[in-house]
């Protein structure tokens, strides 16, 4: 078995709950997959898996001694955002505000032991008490980070969300709008967190993932199990033909099929009713081979020539250029984005503006030097 192979299987074992499949003669480079594992944020599932397997292809007590602290550390913030989490929701019971959790916690919840689905941060979405909930938890001290409010709340990284997904384009704009439109049926959990209604919610999961599509994982581990997790625990609520109407509506569907035969792959389950699209076969090898993957952006020096520079980022677009149909940006989205991008190089060679500067905030500084 290969690596991923087997890093699969082990996930499989722990949010499945059933044994892995490892042959005992498999010969299994622990050190990889420990790293592998953890680099993905996933390290929790896998060594779950590995204490299911025979004793004699375990890894070493000396790989197993480092992994179970670094798999103690997540368990610790774990319980300590549930902590935090449950003084907020006291705080806004206290002061009439309805708290909706997005992913996070709330998907932990999905796995048969839900401490072990890992969790950055908490994100949070107050609606119409945005500000309400600033002035509750870190009066108003905070960074704006385009969709949401960031600020530390008793040790735990919290995100405020103004909107619950970017609205920078014109699709990105439609799907707020959906997912907004029924935000009062918002379900409360036993917990006292309220939570999107299935259909919005796996709209949201499924845009959420889009997101790291082209960033540093192509699409990492853990937003592929969440997704199909959350689809197969909520089919009653997620009829097939219901969830294409509302994906064709929004442009959505092409995408949705690739995170479906993703999801099948990697969790190894069936949801065929689901196969609503047909996508290029080439596309989906392209997704799987990358899946978990860094995606080696070009390093390109200021100092190299522009047309140069020109050259090699138009061939790495091109080479990536397949994904782009299941993002959320139009070809004159991708466009402007690409003139915006060589206009802030082509400013750069000119004004001679630092690697570690913004363009706005050089051209912001220079303007107040002339004041």
């Amino acid at each position: 078995m290969q690596d991923r192979e087997i890093v699969f299987e082990l996930l499989r074992s722990s949010v499945l709950g059933i044994t892995p499949k490892i042959p005992t003669d498999a010969a299994i480079d622990w050190g990889k997959i420990i790293s592998h594992s953890s680099e993905q944020g996933i390290l929790s599932w896998v060594w779950d898996g590995i204490m299911k397997l025979p004793q004699e292809i375990q890894p070493s007590r000396f790989q197993k001694i480092g992994t179970e602290l670094s798999v103690q550390k997540m368990l610790q913030r774990y319980d300590m955002q549930a902590a935090v989490l449950r003084k907020m929701i006291d705080v806004c019971e206290q002061h009439d505000v309805k708290l909706l959790l997005l992913k996070g916690i709330g998907l932990s919840k999905l796995y048969p032991n839900p401490r072990l689905r890992p969790s950055g941060d908490i994100d949070v979405y107050f609606g119409s008490d945005y500000k309400k909930g600033n002035e509750l938890f870190c009066q108003e001290d905070y960074k704006f980070g385009g969709k949401h409010a960031e600020f530390t709340y008793e040790g735990v990284h919290i995100e405020n969300h103004l909107t619950i997904i970017n609205t920078i384009t014109k699709k990105q704009r439609a799907i707020e709008h959906f997912i907004e439109s029924d935000i009062d049926k918002a379900q409360k959990s036993a917990d006292g967190y309220y939570v999107l209604e299935p259909m919005r919610n796996m709209v949201y999961l499924l845009v959420h993932t889009l997101g790291h599509m082209k960033s540093a994982f192509v699409v990492p581990y853990r937003n592929i199990v969440d997704f199909a997790m959350f689809l197969n625990e909520n089919k009653s609520d997620l009829p097939p033909k219901e969830c294409h109407d509302v994906l064709v509506t929004l442009g959505l569907q092409k995408s949705f099929e690739l995170l479906l035969h993703l999801s099948e792959w990697i969790l190894g389950i069936n949801m065929a009713e689901y196969h609503q699209e047909s996508i290029p076969l080439k596309d989906i090898d392209k997704a799987k081979k990358l899946l978990g993957d860094k995606l080696a952006k070009p390093e390109i020096p200021q100092s190299m020539p522009y047309l140069k520079q020109f050259v090699i980022r138009r061939r790495y677009e091109n080479e990536t250029h397949w994904m782009d149909k299941y993002l959320l940006k139009s070809g004159m989205d991708r466009f402007r984005s690409a003139f915006h991008i060589e206009c802030a190089i082509i400013y750069r060679k000119l004004f001679h503006i630092p690697e570690d500067m913004l363009v706005a905030d050089f051209f912001e500084k220079e303007k107040s030097a002339k004041k």
